[in-house]
């Protein structure tokens, strides 16, 4: 038997696998700046108020573990489109938004590209650079072709649209752009809202198809901001793809609850949309779990629980406003090279991509057990006031070996 025995050798996944690795280190003093997941002070990934104030309504109520629909239940969907939309938005008053249920943000995006390449195999996928590598490999892992369209000079810290809008022109009638609703990852640069109306006014222009990743909803201005750019585009093209994760906004990280929308020019086919899209979820997962997606329903409806959770995204926010001050001014009171993280405290969200080459991260691992993807991409959501000073010492020691390049 040889089969099994013959088993490829499994790579090292550039973010779980460093997780691990974190994990097993047995240093006392370690610091983790590879997952993007919250954390406050004390390094606790914390179940919110509102999270645990639904949990225990749904506990009292529940009276079956049976199969929910495989598009998931109409009320999580309705308040989805309503937090992200508006409810009296005419895409959604109109009909025109169709969405299904999915096992997280990863798995929406999965759906999304199983429709692709059902309705469009021949669509190149543009993604930004830098990018979230993830989109890249599950692009492709279902057959699609993928490009790169400049986004970030990371030397500059600088946006670049122009740049952006002249990559664009290279699209073809039916290729499809990804897009992040907020909080870019892994640079943390948004567009602007002025620039959201341009983008969208090309991308009509263009007969591309827009494709909207919203991981990070509440985490750059407020709610109600954050889905803007979103919107512009979808309200500009007439149609797109939009996927959608609670993650990180409601803390449901284990929970899995995410949604795949479709946009369409018509009632008839947003929903011919998610139909075809069940067909993709009954060969993956068949239905998807309910936890999350009932915990996410009670909160957006009920005016006291949404209060509550609105206040809680808040902090969030806030928290990695301050982190990314307090790691700007650790780096200045270490004498670090100002060019290590450019425009660290202008960008927003979870991440920030610094100048900091392979072999610095290599040495920061090894010699002070502080641990960050190879492209230098650091999560903020991962720092501590307690660490600061230590992270900012070791990345000061490392650079006296090893300058910055250029």
């Amino acid at each position: 038997m040889t089969f099994l025995s013959n088993a490829k050798d499994a790579p090292l996944d550039p973010i779980t696998g460093l997780d691990q690795l974190f994990r097993d280190d047995p240093a006392a003093a370690k610091i983790n700046l590879v997952v993007g997941v919250w954390q406050d002070e004390f390094g606790v990934t914390p179940v919110l108020k509102a999270v645990k104030k639904a949990e225990e309504r749904l506990l009292r109520h529940e009276d079956s573990k049976n199969y929910i629909p495989m598009a998931g239940e109409l009320g999580f969907r309705t308040a989805v489109h309503d937090l992200v939309f508006g409810a009296d938005h005419r895409l959604v008053s109109s009909g025109r938004v169709s969405s299904l249920h999915t096992p997280g943000g990863t798995g929406a995006l999965r759906i999304a590209a199983e429709f692709i390449r059902d309705h469009s195999p021949e669509a190149t996928l543009w993604i930004t650079s830098p990018a979230y590598p993830n989109h890249k490999g599950i692009f492709e892992a279902v057959g699609l072709a993928t490009a790169s369209y400049r986004y970030y000079d990371v030397r500059a810290g600088r946006l670049l649209f122009d740049e952006l809008l002249e990559d664009l022109t290279q699209c073809r009638p039916g290729d499809v752009v990804v897009l992040h609703g907020c909080c870019h990852n892994p640079t943390g640069a948004d567009l602007s809202d002025a620039q959201w109306n341009v983008l969208a006014k090309q991308l009509a222009a263009s007969d591309v198809v827009p494709f909207v990743d919203l991981a990070y909803l509440g985490f750059s201005r407020r709610l109600e901001l954050d889905s803007v750019g979103a919107r512009t585009v979808f309200e500009a093209c007439g149609e797109g793809i939009l996927t959608t994760s609670f993650s990180k906004n409601f803390g449901l990280y284990s929970e899995r609850t995410g949604v795949v929308s479709f946009i369409a020019a018509t009632e008839a086919a947003a929903s011919r949309c998610a139909e075809r899209a069940k067909i993709y979820s009954r060969k993956i997962y068949s239905s998807p779990p309910s936890h999350g997606s009932r915990i996410v329903t009670e909160v957006l409806t009920d005016p006291d629980l949404r209060a509550i959770w609105v206040s809680e995204v808040g902090q969030m926010r806030d928290r990695l406003a301050e982190m990314r001050q307090s790691f700007a001014a650790g780096l200045a009171a270490h004498q670090v090279d100002s060019r290590v993280a450019p425009a660290l405290t202008e960008n927003v969200g979870m991440f920030a991509l610094t100048l900091l080459t392979p072999d610095h991260v290599t040495r920061l691992k090894e010699r002070h057990h502080v641990y960050m993807p190879p492209n230098g991409r650091v999560s903020i959501a991962g720092m501590r006031e307690a660490t600061m000073d230590q992270l900012c010492e070791a990345i000061s020691d490392v650079l006296k070996d090893l300058p910055l390049p250029g």
